[in-house]
């Protein structure tokens, strides 16, 4: 009952909130009397007015686009006034929650428009959802729902599917794609020869399974999170352990690690006994993958070792902000990301999450006393 009463409420509020607002007697003389000092167009201190409503959707060159109609969290104009942009609306000053609140509920109100191109960046906070497979008339050549997708496209541009491949070549490209190298003879003659039903899919799973699979493929991601086996630039001296990073991401890959704790193992490390718990990663050091955080360059050759530590606390949280974020961080380093939403005062608090008094990449042994101790604790609290 009271679940149903509070679902009940919850919709009252959002249809409250969706109804019509009466721009000229509810926002109008609120923007007026706070923001007409620099925007209005008599003024001539902005080109953003807010003379009338044409005039605030349309904003300024700015930011673009001021108002996104049906979506306030996503307006340039809220945002500056909230303070996730910069400067924050009205200068030198701040705007009560309420007036915000109606402002939002004004456009909310407005029909509901697609971003500006100011706004793009909201594509990857958006939550997926499963598009409906199309519908396709008389297709033989649909084995999966990601056929019809594929054919759609195809049917758009007037294109034909390419002819199914031969086994031999099949069998070839399934070999580049997984583990990097051609088939023997003897192999494609075996896919050749090989009439059972499912096949390509035995092919396929002895491919995966073969420990050519992870060389093949976490090279890909060595090559995001910068790998190397030396500390680059003048100094350039070697990082004795940095192969058993390596071996890492790839006994990652050949053990089919969830990727949720293949990101979390890089980021903050793992208890070298979850074997036990994480069955899919025998016999790794659960610690090994914090090599990641080492793989920053490190200047040798620079004598202050202030600016060093920064210049590599730098370089890990740009490279942890592209890799797992897919966002630009680093830009925020020295001003308002203008693309991403990333303001110039979140970076400190970011990059302070990260390792930054690092010694300078001392290493240390996984098997000492100190180790096995600090298991042995975490094996009590479980």
């Amino acid at each position: 009952m009271h679940s149903v009463r509070l679902s009940l409420g919850l919709l009252c509020n959002i249809a409250l909130q969706a109804a019509p607002v009466d721009y000229a007697r509810e926002i109008a003389p609120l923007l007026q009397a706070r923001c007409a000092t620099c925007h209005a167009g008599k003024t001539k201190a902005s080109d953003f007015s807010v003379d009338d409503a044409p005039a605030v959707m349309r904003g300024g060159k700015r930011y673009g686009k001021a108002v996104i109609g049906g979506h306030p969290e996503t307006s340039p104009l809220i945002r500056l006034l909230r303070g996730e942009m910069q400067p924050r609306m009205p200068l030198g000053d701040t705007l009560a929650a309420a007036d915000i609140s109606r402002i939002e509920n004004w456009i909310r109100s407005l029909p509901s428009e697609q971003t500006s191109k100011k706004s793009e960046w909201q594509w990857p906070y958006r939550k997926p959802v499963d598009p409906a497979v199309p519908q396709l008339k008389g297709s033989a050549w649909l084995r999966n729902p990601v056929d019809a997708f594929v054919l759609e496209k195809l049917e758009k541009s007037n294109l034909a599917p390419a002819p199914e491949a031969d086994r031999r070549t099949l069998a070839r490209r399934v070999y580049f794609d997984l583990i990097g190298l051609p088939p023997s003879p003897e192999e494609v003659q075996a896919f050749v020869d090989d009439h059972r039903p499912d096949s390509y899919e035995k092919l396929i799973d002895r491919l995966l399974a073969d420990p050519r699979y992870g060389e093949r493929w976490g090279r890909h991601w060595l090559d995001l999170v910068r790998y190397g086996e030396t500390s680059g630039l003048e100094g350039d001296g070697a990082i004795g352990n940095a192969w058993r990073y390596r071996d890492w991401v790839i006994e990652a890959f050949n053990q089919d690690m969830p990727y949720d704790r293949f990101v979390l193992a890089q980021l903050a490390g793992a208890d070298e006994n979850s074997q036990s718990r994480n069955n899919y990663q025998p016999n790794i050091q659960g610690h090994v993958a914090l090599g990641f955080l080492r793989l920053a360059p490190w200047d040798r050759s620079n004598l202050v070792a202030d600016e060093v530590r920064q210049n590599y606390l730098a370089e890990i949280t740009a490279t942890t902000g592209s890799v797992f974020l897919g966002l630009s961080v680093g830009c925020a380093r020295c001003h308002d990301h203008k693309y991403d939403p990333i303001p110039q005062r979140d970076y400190l608090p970011h990059a302070g999450i990260l390792p930054g008094h690092s010694s300078g990449g001392r290493q240390r042994s996984l098997q000492g006393p100190r180790f096995q101790s600090a298991c042995r604790r975490t094996d009590q609290i479980d």
